[in-house]
């Protein structure tokens, strides 16, 4: 039986080829078949507006739906420099303090590759190393940034061990603004280098009229592959991410990564070789040379995300989906962690952050997490 396709994606593939210049191949059946209207809403879905509009000989929209592209484009470019004046203050807060951090995808990313405001949208992602932790808490708490939950207590020590075990990051709200606190990039603990050795070798981007830390230009292309695989390369604007920062560290050796992290690389810059030929080719070539043979679970991955339709990626919480994710993350993690890491996460339920309630126990948080799941089957 011939597995379907997701058409959604398929088509937003074939928009991404175009714009960039790469042949449609495989995708053009599926591109002169698709409505007008799919079109724009795959382009829209995957955050390609910008540049299916700097391309349009290539999208072949209606006028209206070409329209409706356009705005998205728009809406993104303005959400686009308020990030970069909400990552301007950001880094402002931190280094009021003297707190050493790297400001991560997003304005950082679109710095390094094109322009601050190249990304459009998204998050301020702040990586810190885990020791500074608590005081980032309190310090963004002081200026005026809520907790989206109220996780377990970063001071007490026992807790801290397990919870930054499981997880990688904490949201925090602000008006207007979404900050994501990393302490480490990747879920898996020991794939990235450690915070001190990416801050050694940092570089320093202009955000508005601040100088602020990021990531090297090698550190962000190896980022950008994690990124692209862990979120099954959904949406497609992460390839593009990619393809930029590997246009821009043409003349960038990486650094001796770990094992595990240097097959990821490989696999995700051969399957943007495979899927955007005559792009970036040169470029990354240059770069698998000093690398070893791309895992064949890369491509499986994005062929699995080519072939699912009816799962969303925001959504993909159900029993198979978080099979499939378990099993994709696996050669990239520890054996020793996998299992406890992946499961251990999802046994906690965590409520809305409040003033009353800044905290919640791991103990309290099992309990939620009991009572949700027994509220479901009751519904049920």
């Amino acid at each position: 039986m011939t597995p379907s396709t997701n058409t959604d994606m398929a088509v937003a593939l074939a928009a991404l080829k175009g714009a960039l210049g790469a042949p449609l191949g495989d995708s053009q059946p599926l591109w002169e078949q698709s409505l007008s209207r799919q079109r724009a809403s795959a382009i829209t879905r995957h955050r390609l507006s910008r540049v299916a509009v700097n391309s349009p000989h290539t999208v072949e929209l209606e006028a209206s739906d070409l329209q409706a592209v356009t705005n998205d484009a728009l809406a993104h470019t303005h959400a686009a420099f308020q990030l970069v004046s909400h990552t301007q203050r950001v880094a402002e807060i931190l280094k009021s303090e003297n707190i050493n951090f790297l400001v991560i995808k997003g304005v950082a990313l679109g710095a390094l590759s094109q322009t601050p405001a190249g990304r459009g949208a998204g998050d301020v992602d702040i990586l810190v190393d885990p020791s500074d932790v608590p005081r980032v808490h309190d310090l963004f708490v002081v200026n005026g940034f809520r907790p989206a939950l109220a996780l377990p207590d970063t001071t007490k020590r026992a807790t801290w061990m397990v919870w930054s075990f499981l997880d990688r990051e904490a949201s925090y709200v602000g008006h207007s603004t979404h900050i994501d606190l990393h302490w480490r990039i990747s879920s898996q603990r020991h794939l990235f280098p450690t915070f001190a050795d990416l801050y050694a070798r940092k570089t320093d981007i202009t955000v508005a009229d601040a100088t602020v830390p990021t990531l090297s230009l090698a550190d962000s292309l190896v980022a950008a592959c994690y990124h692209a695989y862990f979120d099954q390369f959904q949406p497609l604007r992460s390839m593009l991410d990619v393809v930029s920062v590997v246009k821009a560290s043409r003349d960038i050796t990486l650094p001796r990564y770990s094992a595990k992290l240097q097959r990821l690389i490989a696999g995700v810059l051969d399957l943007t070789r495979t899927l955007l030929p005559g792009v970036v080719d040169e470029e990354i070539v240059s770069h698998l040379d000093t690398l070893p043979s791309p895992p064949a679970i890369v491509q499986r991955r994005f062929d699995h995300a080519l072939t699912t339709p009816k799962m969303l990626w925001e959504e993909s919480q159900d029993t198979g989906a978080l099979w499939a994710k378990m099993r994709a993350e696996a050669p990239f993690d520890s054996a020793a962690d996998i299992l406890p890491r992946f499961i251990g996460k999802r046994l906690f339920h965590f409520p809305a952050w409040s003033e009353s309630h800044p905290h919640t126990t791991l103990t309290r948080a099992l309990r939620n997490r009991i009572r949700v799941e027994t509220g479901r089957k009751t519904r049920r």
